[in-house]
């Protein structure tokens, strides 16, 4: 019964009762094995490609807080309330801009950190159990295109996002070195969802290089309230049959053989590898 050694007299956002790691995500030791070694970052995603609801739903579903490992988080409450999804082609969703809530205690604060635009907020009753909004109906490609830095898998694949963190209220409450907790939150969020989309038959990849100002502007998000700190797309992979794809940790079966050793293992040629 692990419990929070944050320091909880300051008043920090954790929690003091015992961590509850979260409801597994549905695959077996075997499964969850097999897609974290088969994990890749995709280079070009098929633009006729295509993904059906509950197989998009699946991907978001793996995100959620109450989803391990999420739940071993110390905090009171995500630190990544919201994720704006660019909808392309997902088989049953109208194209549009759509809000992945992940804390809905804060619905009522999110609306009002994207009020910059008149957004619908209608809730996707067909997600579930998944805190689905449509936000605005139409073609979003063009907006994931530019908020990405013009990247073209950005609106290649079935969707893509823009995952925001709380931001000046988190830290003016707890402090500035949260920010950089909400940076691993974000990248645990991916990371969630990079293993989900694997399961269904894509693959997704993190835009690193986006322009943050310009999508708070376009999208209508205060930049005061919420922090956009990650892109990432996915979808059906297009091979680059240029290069080489191993699986993760295949040299350790050769370096096992040969001892274990750090003047064997730096004696091990990685060519070919």
């Amino acid at each position: 019964r692990a419990r929070d050694t944050l320091q909880t007299e300051a008043n920090l956002p954790v929690m003091t009762s015992p961590i509850f790691f979260g409801m597994l995500p549905g695959w077996t030791s075997a499964e969850l094995q097999r897609l974290i070694l088969q994990r890749r970052s995709c280079h070009e995603l098929n633009p006729n490609a295509s993904i059906s609801l509950p197989d998009f739903l699946e991907t978001l579903r793996v995100a959620m807080p109450s989803v391990a490992p999420f739940g071993m988080l110390p905090y009171s409450r995500p630190l990544v309330p919201l994720a704006v999804f660019f909808v392309h082609r997902v088989q049953g969703l109208t194209p549009g801009l759509y809000a992945f809530v992940r804390d809905e205690t804060r619905l009522h604060w999110l609306r009002g950190a994207c009020a910059g635009r008149p957004y619908l907020w209608q809730r996707v009753f067909k997600a579930g159990n998944v805190p689905l909004f449509l936000l605005e109906a139409g073609d979003a490609s063009d907006l994931a295109y530019r908020s990405s830095s013009q990247q073209e898998v950005a609106r290649s694949g079935v969707a893509s996002c823009a995952v925001f963190m709380e931001y000046q209220p988190l830290l003016c409450e707890f402090g500035t070195w949260l920010y950089k907790r909400g940076h691993w939150e974000a990248g645990m969020v991916i990371q969630a969802m990079y293993l989900a989309a694997e399961a269904v038959g894509n693959r997704g990849t993190a835009m690193g290089a986006f322009l943050g100002p310009w999508t708070h502007s376009a999208l209508g998000i205060s930049s005061e309230l919420l922090q956009v700190v990650e892109l990432w797309t996915f979808g059906q992979a297009v091979e680059d049959s240029r290069l080489e794809t191993s699986l993760g940790y295949h040299h350790l079966a050769k370096l096992r053989t040969q001892g274990n050793s750090p003047r064997t293992r730096d004696a091990i040629p990685t060519e070919g590898y």
